[in-house]
């Protein structure tokens, strides 16, 4: 037992080594002292294996023992446990090398600085033995099959830090790589005046470069680049071929090119061109726009002619996705509508010119629009300037059905005088499906934050709180989750266990690197504890940036409490059979085994149970303490293999019977006595001597032992 511990809390230091690690190094460096000073073992190295047949082995780390030098201790021919390790990718133990025939070499070095018993463990990276972790002692058969379980565990974690260590690494050279070939790109970009965008169809972000906000003299953290943010730069002559462009694009899934007028915050004019391609997924649907745009307005200057206002109409006579439209504010008739009418309403241009307002909209919508204008008409009669507004109307197809959309109005006199409303109208109805699909995924995930027993917290960069589910305040005090926005753990816990979580936190926030099903005690400043096991992750945004964490945790409270009260039983168990070879008043020993069998019952929630331990002196499993029905069996003694017991006893293996009259395993002298209607579990009792005896725990049905108290029994 001593021995397991001894590698669980060198598994277990390792492991923060390899959380806190951020060099190779270091990192196999401290590995090695963690192995020494905490492990007990007399010396610890880390070798890689290298294409030299004289010396395979190269050590790269070592702590422990002063030797003049470690690379004695590795056979340089023949069968040496390194070459065994290497192509077997399993764990070459030596338990006794004084006496060890096969690696009689090596049994001067080793004898001379007080070696006993060695163990080589492979670190595979990627499928392949790079290097070995050894591990010696002082001690002859020191490692245990346990222990050897753990240690191989920990040159696996070893073996994955390195692997990332090393990705880490690579990814800064080329980080690096990236960001001077950025630079580049940058340069060349101002220099040539050409600028970079792409434009998502699916989300309909934009991304500009620098030198297109170059173009608008703007700053990039002064304005939010976006297909319309592009538009409000074209100027009005212009803006329907760069949309008929797009469109064509789209629709041909061909390369565009296009040339245009922006003006600037400025005022100046400026020609563009701008050069691109659409791409498409695999089903071939268009998903991406890309291209550049290019400051040519030193060429155009001498080609450049300014048009005259009716240009308006050949500008929006294109085939636009969205319908332009001008009505007569009079007689709310149509004096122009785009050809794209047809596709938003089923109707044609010169049916549309014979309809007026109250015929495209629904009655609602209708009013609505009417009420909104006569606001807004008499101040641009009284010579205020005109002010767009956005509305969101249905509009009635020819067909009868109902199309949302979104409409632009302003007003503006014609060239006789006469006031008109312009309007553009955009089909919405995949946006109101996304918005409805988004309230529902919101509306979903608020009924799991609201119903689901497990704490779940979202924190920033400064690990301030920004939401917390109803579970998670309930564990605060709280009766509303938004009390603790703007909290920290630092709130709610002990400083201790805040500090510990705030650094885990910052942790995750700098590397990204998630922790899953993480055991942890939560103290809380009234002296109360709660164990969770929590799993806590980078909290990016929709670009991937970190923004913070978040998490969920589960309470396991009451199953620490179980591992620990058992725990405790193991160390009794232990106390017992060993005071039981020295005190001979069978009384004494009789009363603590019947206190420690109530204990372990109590634990589990169980009424019958009986403790079989074996007499040496009459080679028997008697019978020492029981309770509950288990008593009418007082004095049984069974052989070591008759029964179930013996059956455990013979196997050193735990054996769960779901009926336990019936089973056929069970001993003939006791079918008669065992009730109907029971289960139980039959647990080999083990102390440092080997096995010693056996504990049964009987339940009623239709309960049966848990894998959970399974695992806790066996002791």
């Amino acid at each position: 037992m001593g021995k397991k511990n001894r590698a669980l809390l060198v598994l277990s230091n390792c492991n923060d080594a390899l959380l806190k690690s951020t060099g190779e190094t270091d990192l196999l460096q401290e590995i090695c002292r963690v192995c020494v000073d905490d492990g007990d073992y007399k010396l610890a190295w880390v070798g890689f294996f290298e294409n030299d047949p004289v010396r395979p082995v190269r050590v790269v780390a070592q702590h422990g023992l002063i030797v003049e030098n470690v690379i004695s201790l590795t056979p340089t021919h023949g069968q040496d446990p390194f070459n065994l390790t290497f192509s077997t990718k399993k764990p070459v133990i030596l338990q006794n090398i004084c006496k060890d025939k096969v690696f009689a070499s090596w049994q001067e070095t080793a004898t001379k600085y007080g070696f006993e018993s060695f163990i080589s463990l492979p670190i595979v990276i990627d499928g392949n033995v790079t290097g070995v972790l050894a591990l010696l002692s002082s001690e002859p058969f020191s490692f245990k099959t346990d222990e050897v379980f753990l240690l191989n565990k920990l040159s696996n974690n070893l073996a994955y830090g390195i692997k990332a260590l090393r990705l880490r690494e690579e990814q800064n050279q080329l980080e690096e790589e990236l960001r001077i070939s950025e630079g580049r790109y940058k340069l060349a970009q101002r220099s040539a005046s050409i600028g970079s965008w792409e434009w998502d169809l699916s989300t309909d972000e934009v991304f500009w470069s620098d030198e297109i906000f170059h173009f608008i003299e703007k700053q990039p953290d002064e304005y939010a680049p976006s297909k319309s943010a592009l538009s409000d730069f074209v100027i009005p002559e212009d803006r329907a071929v760069v949309e008929q462009v797009l469109c064509n694009a789209q629709r041909t899934e061909k390369p565009f090119d296009v040339e245009f007028r922006i003006r600037v915050i400025s005022g100046n004019l400026k020609w563009i061109n701008a050069k691109g391609n659409v791409i498409k997924d695999t089903f071939g649907k268009p998903i991406l726009v890309t291209g550049t745009m290019q400051d040519v307005s030193h060429r155009k200057e001498i080609e450049e002619v300014l048009k005259s206002t009716n240009d308006k109409y050949k500008l929006i006579s294109g085939n636009s996705t969205d319908v332009i439209s001008v009505v007569d504010v009079k007689t709310e008739r149509f004096t122009f509508i785009s050809p794209s009418v047809l596709k938003l309403r089923g109707y044609k241009t010169e049916e549309v010119m014979q309809q007026t307002l109250a015929d495209v909209f629904t009655p609602d919508s209708y009013q609505k629009a009417k009420s909104y204008l006569q606001q807004s008409i008499p101040d641009v009669i009284d010579g205020q300037p005109s002010i767009s507004f956005v509305m969101e109307l249905d509009q009635v197809r020819k067909d009868g059905s109902i199309v949302p959309t979104e409409i632009t109005f302003t007003q503006a006199y014609d060239d006789s005088g006469n006031l008109q409303v312009i309007s553009i109208a955009r089909d919405i109805t995949q946006r109101k499906k996304s918005e409805m699909e988004l309230r529902e995924e919101r509306n979903l995930f608020q009924v799991l934050m609201d119903n689901i027993p497990d704490g779940i917290y979202f924190k920033n960069l400064k690990s301030r709180f920004l939401r917390i589910n109803k579970a998670e305040a309930s564990i605060f005090g709280l009766r509303d989750p938004a009390k603790a926005v703007g909290k920290t753990d630092f709130d709610f816990f002990t400083d201790e266990h805040a500090q510990a979580a705030y650094n885990d936190e910052q942790e995750i926030i700098q590397s990204g690197k998630p922790i899953y099903n993480f055991e942890e005690k939560e103290t809380f400043p009234d002296g109360h504890i709660r164990w969770i096991s929590t799993s806590k992750l980078p909290f990016r945004n929709s670009k991937g940036k970190i923004i913070g964490t978040f998490g969920i945790s589960h309470d396991i409270t009451h199953r620490k409490q179980m591992e620990l009260s058992l725990q405790q039983r193991v160390k009794e168990l232990e106390t017992v059979y060993q005071i039981s070879n020295r005190i001979r008043t069978g009384e004494t020993v009789k009363e603590l085994l019947q206190d420690l069998l109530a204990e372990t019952l109590n634990v589990i929630q169980s009424s019958d149970g009986g403790i079989f331990l074996f007499e040496h002196s009459e080679n028997k499993l008697v019978l020492d303490a029981a309770i509950g029905w288990f008593k009418q069996l007082a004095n049984l003694t069974l052989e070591p293999n008759e029964g179930i017991n013996g059956y455990v006893f013979s196997t050193n293996e735990p054996y769960i019977a779901q009926d336990i009259a019936a089973d056929q395993f069970l001993a003939s002298k006791v079918k008669n006595v065992v009730p109907q209607g029971q289960s139980g579990g039959f647990f080999p009792i083990q102390c440092s001597e080997g096995i010693i005896g056996v504990l049964d725990v009987y339940v009623p049905h239709p309960r049966i032992i848990s894998e959970n108290e399974q695992r806790l029994l066996i002791i």
